[in-house]
């Protein structure tokens, strides 16, 4: 946990999290359950129709001015953004925490930000110009910042990850692979499909992969449906709590192709239950994944994606030998050591002692 002097200093801003429905979300929540002795929060977002959404941003407005104004031990405004509508509304934050005489840390999650950055150069420049450190998932995301934009004021926070819950899972004699993401084109769940298509029939014989996540429902069942593949997929849904700790534990490896990331916490999770991970080498993704741990292949690249499948079906010792790398590089992401990443930051941003 971060001292209660410094805990008290820092105000988090960004969306509903005690139900997390997101990487954002999960994020948060392991924040306030982990890290901060008490979670000074405001809201910005929660979902639901335009109005309500409207009615959360200016509630959220009016909490940070609120507690700006009567919290003199409030000194750092830590805001959690990604890309699009989110950044948008973050960047009101940003200006009124500093307008307040706040320091500003805008925590930067989309896999998407370089597209929505060409999209919109001066406001987004206008937006970071305000900040006093702009926070970042992996060294890759840095680079970015500090050397293509030009920002010197980047730090890397890494996305947390909770302790893993360790449970026995009755074999059944088959493999059993695991997606956990929104089903959509640019996480490569139709590429999956495909890939699972392009499997030997004794390959596809042993396999089970477990569907979690919304979006495209409806389409990824079709397209599963049309492929004769519905014996080889099961849809889960949206998976949380002890549901998805059950479908960790039940996996034999992870996969995720996606064609844009960040840097996943469905990967890090993962990772912190012993899983040999198949992705791609997109964002953040090759710090944590290598020849040790998992298997890269690269986005789009169907036959690749299959071939990859298959070797990790066939290979037992492979899959453990990769699961243990995967526990190895993951101790980083766990809570202790975020508490001393984000000690450090605002430390530094304070300039005193915690």
């Amino acid at each position: 946990m971060l001292s209660e002097n410094l805990s008290r200093r820092v105000l988090t801003v960004g969306c509903a999290y005690r139900r997390p429905r997101g990487g954002v979300a999960q994020v948060l929540n392991s924040y306030a359950t982990y890290v901060f002795p008490r979670f000074r929060f405001v809201c910005n977002s929660g979902g639901g129709g335009r109005l309500r959404k409207m009615w959360q941003a200016v509630g959220g407005l009016a909490a940070l001015a609120g507690r700006a104004l009567t919290d003199r031990r409030l000194k750092i405004v830590h805001i959690h953004t990604a890309s699009y509508n989110s950044f948008r509304r973050s960047a009101l934050y940003v200006s009124l925490a500093r307008w307040m005489g706040k320091k500003v840390v805008l925590h930067i999650h989309g896999g998407g930000f370089r597209e929505y950055r060409e999209q919109n150069k001066a406001f987004v420049r206008r937006v970071l110009n305000r900040t006093d450190c702009i926070v970042t998932l992996s060294e890759d995301w840095r680079n970015y910042f500090s050397t293509t934009l030009g920002y010197k004021n980047v730090a890397i926070v890494h996305n947390i990850v909770e302790p893993p819950h360790i449970q026995n899972a009755l074999p059944d004699g088959r493999i059993h692979a695991l997606f956990l993401g929104r089903l959509c084109r640019e996480k490569g769940i139709y590429d999956l499909v495909d890939a699972v298509v392009a499997l030997p029939q004794e390959v596809r014989n042993r396999l089970t992969v477990h569907i979690g996540g919304s979006g495209e429902e409806a389409e990824t069942e079709a397209a599963i449906h049309r492929a004769g593949l519905d014996k080889c997929f099961a849809m889960e849904g949206w998976v949380d709590g002890p549901k998805k700790t059950t479908l960790l534990n039940r996996a034999d490896f992870f996969v995720l192709p996606s064609y844009i990331e960040g840097l996943p916490i469905s990967v890090l999770e993962a990772m912190s239950h012993r899983l040999p991970i198949l992705a791609t080498p997109v964002g953040g993704i090759p710090e944590i994944v290598g020849a040790d741990n998992g298997l890269l292949v690269e986005p789009g690249n169907v036959t690749a994606l299959s071939d990859a499948i298959a070797r990790l079906v066939a290979d037992a010792p492979l899959r453990r030998r990769m699961g243990e790398a995967s526990w190895q590089k993951v101790q980083p992401y766990l809570p202790e050591n975020i508490e001393r990443e984000l000690t450090r930051l605002y430390t530094e941003l304070l300039n005193e002692p915690a």
